[in-house]
Formats: C-alpha cells, structure tokens, sequence
C-alpha cells in the first residue's frame, strides 16, 4: 500500500480586457458587452470564494453604476481608485457598465489598470493576483468661441465680451484674428 499526499495549488485569477480604447474630451466610456469592450474575471479554482478587483485610472474616475452584491473595500467609487469584493459572478454582472469619466477639460492618454487578488482561498502558495492595462485615449474638443457682445467706442474702437466653452483648459492660449469688414 502507498499513501499519497495530495496538496491543493492555488490557481491564479485572470483578467480578460479589450485593447487600447478612445473618448472624446468630457465624454464617459463605459466598458460593456454592448460596447463589445467588456471588463471581466476568472479564477478556475475559486469557487463561490469572493475575490477582490482594484481598477485604478490616472486621469479620470472609475464608476460602477450598479454595486449590488460587492462591498467597497478601499478606495471609493466614482473616484480614481476604487476595490471591490464579491463573487466572482456578481463581480462580472457589474463590470457589465462600468464607466471611465475623464476629468473635466482633460485630453491626452490615461490608463485603466485591473488589479484582481483571489485572497488566497485554495491551496498554495496563497493569494494570487493578476494585473493588466488598458490604454485610453483622451481626444480633444475644439474650443467654441461665443462672441456674446460687441460694442463699438468712438475714437477708440470695438470691445468684444468672448466667451470660451469648457473645453478650453486653464492656460491655454486662445487667438482670435479680427478682420476689417467694411
């Protein structure tokens, strides 16, 4: 007769992401089936365990719409950084929608990272994570010009009140070329 010892090895989690994604300027991305860009998890030994997943942006806020059955366990939502935990199932259902929101006048590259740590459930070595990005590209708007009122002063000239949309950050230089039609 022979004994045999069988130990348990823990399985990592996996993240599954689409590729480099793209927003306009102050427009939401939300990461969805729909949108064929679908955030989800999985983790073969993990069973009805619950999991964390941390998704982190630099230049924005991460938003689940919909938190039912997951508890925030740092960060918060609708903030840059956000965890959760849950099972995985309810974790996949709510990944279904979650938004990436620029901050507002922002244009340029971001990235989302996904961090998933199975909390070490099954077997050794213990808690396994898995972390993987996805670049976002921020475009720009073009700035609307509003000239709201003109007033002419004699022997002086014209006075123009402009106004500038939000999408002209703080610092930005604007020109404006005034041409004599007479």
């Amino acid at each position: 007769s022979l004994n045999l010892t069988v130990t348990p090895v823990n399985d990592p989690p996996v993240n599954a992401f689409p590729g480099a994604q793209a927003t306009p300027q102050d427009t939401t991305l939300t990461f969805s089936t729909g949108n064929s860009n679908l955030l989800s998890i999985s983790d073969i030994d993990a069973g009805g365990n619950v999991v964390d997943v941390q998704l982190t942006v630099t230049n924005g806020k991460v938003n689940f719409p919909d938190l039912t059955g997951l508890s925030v366990v740092a960060g918060a939502n609708n903030t840059a950084t956000v965890t959760v935990r849950g099972p995985i199932a309810t974790i996949n259902t709510r990944l279904d929608g979650v938004q990436y929101i620029p901050t507002t006048g922002y244009n340029g590259p971001d990235t989302l990272t996904i961090l998933t740590d199975d909390r070490g459930f099954t077997g050794s070595p213990g808690a396994l994570t898995d972390s993987d990005t996805v670049g976002i590209s921020v475009g720009t708007v073009p700035a609307a010009v509003t000239v709201t009122d003109v007033t002419a002063i004699e022997g002086v000239g014209l006075l123009f009140t402009v106004t500038l949309d939000n999408a002209v950050a703080g610092g930005t230089n604007v020109n404006v070329t005034l041409s004599d039609v007479t």
